[in-house]
């Protein structure tokens, strides 16, 4: 008869998170994390936030920022993916919030308020990392749509060949 080791799903499993083994420096997490704790000012953000007397604590500027643009930099564009399917569940959502859950509303909401000083920030930090190899600009996505290409050497070519082009079929259109 075979032997097979236990095989139990119904166990409990802890899994340990030690930013310097799953978060190691040079790791883009690592970076985003390092980046925004070191370079942003949260003041910014205070001077709309009116909750000091009244209203309950307003969740943490820096882990907001983290967790929207490392998201973001992974093409997770949904606030509602972002906040029930990777936060509770991935290890580095679940390291960049600080073990906090915060709910897609409340992202939604901060990134609505703070408009103009998220841009300001992302401006910076893209520049950053696009300096340092960690974000290319190769990628182009257009809101998650998939576009059919056909990138055969007959369809494709410069602007000007597509010019040419438009002209002969111009030119083919009139004749006909």
């Amino acid at each position: 008869m075979a032997k097979y080791q236990e095989y139990n799903q119904e166990q409990n499993y802890f899994i340990p998170i030690d930013q310097d083994i799953n978060f190691p420096d040079g790791s883009f997490v690592r970076f985003v994390n390092d980046f925004i704790d070191k370079n942003i000012d949260i003041e910014i953000f205070e001077k709309k936030r009116k909750n000091d007397k009244v209203g309950a604590p307003a969740k943490h500027a820096k882990m907001m920022i983290k967790v929207i643009f490392y998201g973001l930099s992974q093409g997770i564009y949904s606030m509602r993916m972002i906040a029930g399917k990777y936060i509770p569940y991935h290890l580095d959502f679940i390291y960049l919030s600080g073990y906090q859950t915060v709910d897609h509303s409340t992202l939604s909401r901060f990134i609505n308020t703070y408009r103009e000083e998220i841009i300001e920030i992302f401006t910076r930090t893209l520049y950053i990392t696009h300096n340092m190899g960690y974000v290319t600009k190769e990628l182009i996505a257009i809101d998650g749509c998939k576009i059919k290409a056909n990138a055969s050497k007959k369809f494709t070519g410069s602007y000007k060949s597509f010019q040419r082009r438009k002209e002969t079929y111009k030119k083919m259109i009139k004749n006909l």
